[in-house]
């Protein structure tokens, strides 16, 4: 006589988590990758005459003398300055991954740049200070401890 066998089915237990699933880390950079772009932006802005002044943790870093640091170099144009004679030169030099009213955006030696084109009028864009910064004179939003408590709104 053969022994029956039965087989009985345990369920598996399923987990359900509520913890958000971590964002792919972005990149980051050290001060001598972002300094050379940093460097690229100026003379980018140089060759098409428009001023532009140092966003985000690029002007923290060259406002507080610190090194830079981050995954990005980010700056500023004022939107009177966004024109042809800016794009063009955008343009010819560099090839933008985007470009609209609001904001440009290039790599620099594969750097990603972030151009900011502020459409506010105040003072603390149309009368940028200006710092040495590593060998270089850049501007910064005047007064840049208002423009670092708003920073976020522009």
């Amino acid at each position: 006589m053969e022994p029956q066998v039965s087989t009985v089915s345990i369920p598996s237990p399923i987990i359900v988590t509520t913890q958000a699933i971590p964002e792919t880390p972005k990149k980051t950079f050290g001060n001598d990758q972002l300094m050379s772009a940093l460097y690229g932006v100026f003379d980018l802005f140089s060759r098409s005459i428009t001023p532009f002044f140092l966003l985000g943790d690029t002007a923290y870093a060259c406002y507080h003398n610190k090194s830079l640091f981050g995954d990005h170099v980010e700056v500023g144009i004022r939107y009177l300055e966004y024109n042809e004679r800016s794009l063009g030169i955008m343009e010819a030099f560099k090839h933008a991954e985007s470009m609209n009213e609001h904001e440009i955006r290039y790599d620099f030696d594969g750097i990603p740049v972030i151009v900011k084109v502020v459409h506010d009028d105040s003072p603390m864009f149309s009368s940028p200070g200006n710092k040495m910064f590593q060998r270089e004179y850049f501007n910064l939003p005047n007064p840049f401890d208002e423009y670092w408590k708003l920073k976020d709104s522009f």
